[in-house]
């Protein structure tokens, strides 16, 4: 968070902070924290996705009901910044998680990977 003094403090875990192909640097928890204020959102997993010029935003979501990969692209860029708001997004009616009750970061990015690749595939029919 940037105050209007110009100080830059970083909520959140800073280990668990990553920087995109912009050079933005994004605090998973901060943008997590800002989706799970929709009603409609149960929870949230903010990833890095890997690409060749860098990383991109990739959020995972539980919702309640059913709620599209539009819908969560709408709630996104109504909670957040545009250099917030994710590359790739999808829904699920619930995150993987841990023993210890913490998200399953790589198993995260892995059903964000899919989606992507879905999404091409998609795109290129």
């Amino acid at each position: 968070m940037l105050s209007a003094d110009g100080r830059l403090t970083i909520l959140g875990r800073v280990d668990d902070c990553f920087k995109t192909t912009g050079g933005f640097l994004v605090s998973p928890a901060l943008v997590a924290d800002a989706l799970r204020r929709d009603p409609r959102v149960v929870d949230a997993a903010v990833a890095p996705m890997p690409g060749p010029a860098g990383a991109t935003i990739g959020i995972l979501v539980a919702t309640r009901g059913a709620v599209s990969a539009d819908e969560i692209r709408d709630i996104a860029r109504l909670a957040l910044p545009s250099w917030l708001r994710p590359a790739v997004v999808a829904g699920r009616s619930e995150i993987p998680s841990l023993v210890t009750g913490k998200h399953d970061r790589a198993a995260c990015i892995r059903l964000l990977e899919a989606e992507r690749a879905s999404a091409d595939e998609g795109g290129r029919r």
